[in-house]
């Protein structure tokens, strides 16, 4: 479970969890942005993550890329991304679509030639405030913006040898095929 949390504009920690000690408080404002504190417990790993200031979306991204690395880091299959009361400044539909893109965006990698043993993040919680409609409806549209993201970074990592001209245009053909376009 990752915990997120924000600096006010004189860097103070906003913080309404209870299950954060004092120490811990001091150390995480002491330590600013991009700090974060691990707390083993008997059922979770709980670890809290200062994302930056309020109101800012580069904040955000990089705190999904931090989840994403810490959870693939440590092979958990199962994670929780928890913005609690949102203490963001955010908009909570605004909020869920960059770390919606964010999540999709940081799954990428290019892997044709290397076999992949690591732990895959399957199941990933978001812990924000949406009617479970609209969070359906974000997650649908970034993933497919994912999709074709990630097929372009595919056709340019690829080496010139296996991308060639005529494997362009038959990669590029199927996709707009895919599309319903001609």
């Amino acid at each position: 479970i990752v915990t997120v949390l924000f600096l006010d504009s004189d860097n103070k920690l906003i913080c309404k969890n209870e299950t954060l000690s004092d120490d811990d408080k001091v150390a995480l404002e002491k330590g600013g942005k991009e700090t974060s504190r691990f707390k083993s417990g008997c059922t979770a790993t709980q670890l809290w993550y200062v994302a930056g200031k309020k109101e800012d979306e580069n904040a955000i991204r990089k705190t999904c890329a931090f989840f994403y690395k810490t959870s693939k880091k440590y092979s958990y299959a199962n994670a929780v991304l928890d913005f609690g009361t949102n203490e963001s400044g955010i908009e909570n539909l605004r909020l869920a679509q960059i770390v919606s893109d964010s999540l999709f965006m940081s799954d990428y990698k290019y892997d044709v030639f290397k076999k992949d043993d690591s732990v895959k993040l399957e199941n990933v919680t978001i812990c924000l405030d949406i009617p479970a409609n609209q969070a359906a409806a974000i997650v649908e549209k970034n993933a497919v913006i994912a999709k074709g993201v990630n097929l372009v970074r595919d056709m340019v990592n690829a080496p010139a040898n296996i991308m060639t001209i005529d494997k362009f245009e038959e990669t590029a053909k199927n996709a707009c095929r895919e599309c319903g376009l001609q």
